[in-house]
């Protein structure tokens, strides 16, 4: 899902001398410049342990999250509106949507990819391993995850749903302040070695 033809014939990105993400007369890759979210769903044997992993807009430039299907809970800043009136407007959001609001997960990751989109090459470098450390991290959580599910769920239904809902509230938290220090990071590296080069 990260793919930009890397190795191919048709790849406009050589060692990202060129932003992947600028078409360039190539054709649109599989993270192109209008991915606009990624998903993958993992289903599981016992329905309610499946997994909605979700990345940002350009996935290569952010980490997965883990959402169980079976969580009714989201993040706070992942909704501004009520269901009601997000689905009155879908077709015809408010101008207020398309302003920028640092209080919602989606200007959050916004903010970095457009900080990425300036130097793709340089924030790949820094990007791409911390991406595979982070997930790396969440996948090894799930087994534990879904061990304390099923044991919850055993006298609970309504309990073990919570507890799947409160961690993917908290991985989707983690993941925001990841992009958070990820931006800082990028950020100060890069003001650091534009101002204090010998």
């Amino acid at each position: 899902m990260r793919t930009h033809y890397e190795g191919r014939p048709e790849a406009n990105n050589k060692n990202y001398e060129v932003n992947p993400h600028q078409k360039e007369n190539s054709p649109y890759t599989i993270c192109s410049p209008t991915t606009v979210e990624s998903t993958i769903v993992e289903f599981a044997e016992t329905s309610d342990l499946s997994i909605m992993w979700r990345a940002w807009q350009q996935p290569c430039t952010n980490p997965y999250v883990p959402f169980y299907l079976a969580a009714p809970g989201v993040p706070e800043d992942y909704h501004w509106m009520d269901a009601e009136k997000a689905q009155i407007t879908h077709f015809d959001p408010p101008e207020s949507e398309f302003k920028f609001n640092y209080d919602t997960a989606y200007w959050k990751y916004r903010n970095m990819i457009w900080l990425t989109e300036l130097d793709y090459k340089y924030c790949h470098g820094i990007l791409a391993p911390a991406i595979a450390e982070m997930e790396e991290k969440i996948a090894n959580e799930q087994a534990i995850v879904q061990k304390e599910y099923l044991r919850l769920a055993e006298t609970d239904k309504n309990r073990a749903a919570e507890y799947l809902s409160a961690y993917s509230v908290n991985a989707a938290k983690e993941a925001e302040q990841w992009v958070l220090e990820m931006t800082q990071k990028i950020g100060d590296q890069k003001h650091h070695e534009n101002n204090y080069k010998e």
